[in-house]
């Protein structure tokens, strides 16, 4: 038992000396690519993870979590509605496009003996793409209202992530190898389908219609504040395609 003890205690003493973690925060530059491009400008997200160094002799490799939130347009816009009387309301209409990503994260590092460090790197997790529409009440007290104030939309998609980066040492590290990173990488996401808000043609979309058919609208209720009638008016369009992003990351580690 004693020996058994001994061995064990040996084991664990060289597997915790061993390991080692990091903690990692970035900006993310997300340039969307293909159909989406047409439709929706560049995200920027605020990226923080997690990652963990797997005990494998000689090799720096890496797995962990990481998730972001970040925005893909705000906007807005002094539209005007008009009714099937023909009265017209003018009115503010503020757009908020998000995006959200979590991700599980596996990456191989090449070691080196000066500072800079390249790996690549992958990625498989959930992209979440949501717009908010507060519509304001119209200045004019007799107009028609809104009666959903705050109407939210979202979608979601499985998404694979993949690409190659370079780690860039900052100052010396003690014995532990503890110290920080400059994080520097290039990466494409691929996923499914998604519906998202067109960013890029915000406006008034009373009487518009895709003649391709690639869009559906998105609607929100009004009530008429005289004949308290309750209709809706088209705020915004929905595409669906799929889920193209190159991304552009700067970060910075931090290894303990």
């Amino acid at each position: 038992m004693k020996y058994f003890l001994l061995a064990a205690s040996a084991i664990l003493v060289c597997y915790t000396g061993f390991a080692q973690f990091e903690f990692a925060s970035s900006y993310t530059l997300g340039v969307p690519q293909k159909q989406m491009a047409s439709h929706i400008q560049p995200a920027h997200q605020l990226m923080l993870g997690g990652h963990y160094r797997l005990p494998v002799k000689n090799h720096d490799l890496w797995v962990g979590v990481d998730g972001g939130f970040g925005i893909y347009g705000i906007k807005t816009i002094n539209q005007t509605f008009t009714f099937r009387d023909g009265s017209t309301t003018k009115t503010d209409v503020r757009y908020s496009n998000t995006v959200e990503a979590i991700n599980a994260v596996i990456r191989y590092q090449i070691r080196t003996k000066g500072r800079v460090s390249p790996y690549a790197t992958a990625a498989a997790g959930l992209i979440n793409l949501a717009t908010d529409i507060y519509i304001e009440d119209p200045s004019d007290p007799l107009a028609c209202e809104a009666l959903e104030a705050k109407r939210v939309f979202s979608d979601n998609t499985l998404a694979l992530t993949y690409g190659a980066g370079l780690r860039i040492k900052t100052g010396d590290r003690d014995k532990s190898g503890s110290g920080y990173e400059i994080d520097f990488a290039i990466l494409n996401t691929r996923g499914g389908n998604i519906d998202y808000t067109n960013v890029r043609h915000l406006g008034s979309h009373q009487g518009h219609s895709d003649p391709n058919g690639e869009s559906k609208p998105l609607n929100a209720k009004f009530i008429n504040v005289n004949t308290q009638e309750i209709h809706e008016h088209q705020v915004a369009e929905i595409y669906n395609s799929p889920l193209r992003m190159l991304q552009f990351r700067l970060g910075i580690t931090m290894k303990l």
